[in-house]
């Protein structure tokens, strides 16, 4: 990423840390790599009750939201697309931490912005 202008970039992923997992552990580097120049902030799910809903984890804004509803490993909350909007719309970059392939797309057409979807566990596949 090269640009002098610190950037507002967004990561967005059901488990972050303190979960620890490929899926989580590869974006928490990226972020970490970033933090110095750039402003990052996470939006993920409170996987642990005991969890705070905010941190700074090493210049990382982590952003929790509580869980309504759990399936397996899959965390809902049901006004987590509305919130996701917000924080979106404060981001120029916005990474999207996915177990399936997804179509960033629609997104950028939402938002006006490069939208990057991880796809895990295939990181160094990057889909538009």
């Amino acid at each position: 990423m090269k640009t002098n202008k610190a950037l507002n970039i967004l990561f967005t992923s059901t488990y972050f840390y303190p979960y620890l997992s490929g899926l989580s552990e590869y974006p928490l580097q990226i972020a970490r790599n970033w933090s110095d120049k750039h402003k990052i902030s996470v939006l993920t799910f409170q996987h642990q009750k005991n969890l705070v809903l905010f941190e700074n984890y090493k210049k990382i804004d982590i952003h929790r939201v509580p869980v309504h509803l759990k399936i397996s490993k899959g965390l809902w909350n049901f006004f987590y697309p509305v919130i996701a909007f917000f924080y979106a719309k404060k981001a120029n970059k916005i990474f999207i931490n996915h177990y399936k392939r997804i179509k960033t797309s629609y997104f950028e057409e939402i938002f006006s912005r490069y939208i990057c979807a991880v796809i895990f566990p295939f990181f160094q596949h990057v889909y538009n």
